[in-house]
Order: C-alpha cells, then structure tokens, then sequence
C-alpha cells in the first residue's frame, strides 16, 4: 500500500528552462505490464521540484475523480565530475633525517 521506488531518474535540470514532466502511476497486475489498473497520473514542472523545501513536492493522486492516495517527490543533486579529492595526512614518530640531513622519509 506504501511502496517506496528503489527505481531513480537521472534528469537534466536546465535553470534557464521550464522542463515539464508527467507522472502516470499504475497497479501492475500481470509481471510484464500489459495488465494494470490506472491510478492516476499528474503534470509537473522540474523547476518546481527543484526550488521546493528540501527538493521534495508532495502530490495528491486521483482518478475518475477519486483520491487514490499521495506522491512524494524527492530530488537530489548528482554530480557528475567527482576528479578532487581533499584529504589530510600526518605522520608521527617516523626515524630518518632531520632538515639537513640526507635521509629525508616521504610517503609513497
């Protein structure tokens, strides 16, 4: 009754653009999809989702003019570079050299 979709969508979010989207939600009753009951189904505008209190619109469903229950909608950012990587290092106690000395200790 209160499925939670492991299934997520990558969309491009255009900031200049209105970028509209149609949800239909259905019951599948047979295993490959060609049986299903409609439940409903709504418009929405990615920049609404995308501006909302935490990423996240809720949605009344309806069909035939019955209330078949609630969507939420959650969004998050993706980033698709991931080529820095910022760390800290320190060493204690490590034998060798001093500043002038020939033996210098690094890390490899």
């Amino acid at each position: 009754m209160n499925p939670d979709f492991a299934t997520s969508f990558k969309l491009n979010f255009i900031f200049e653009k209105r970028q509209f989207y149609y949800i239909e939600i259905r019951d599948i009753d047979d295993g490959i999809g060609n049986k299903y009951d409609e439940m409903g189904g709504f418009n929405f505008e990615l920049g609404e989702l995308m501006g909302s209190l935490n990423q996240t619109i809720t949605k009344q469903i309806s069909h035939g003019g019955k209330q078949m229950g609630t969507l939420i909608l959650r969004a998050e950012k993706v980033e698709l570079q991931n080529n820095l990587i910022s760390f800290q290092m320190s060493c204690k106690n490590v034998k060798g050299g001093g500043c002038f000395s020939s033996a210098k200790p690094f890390i490899k």
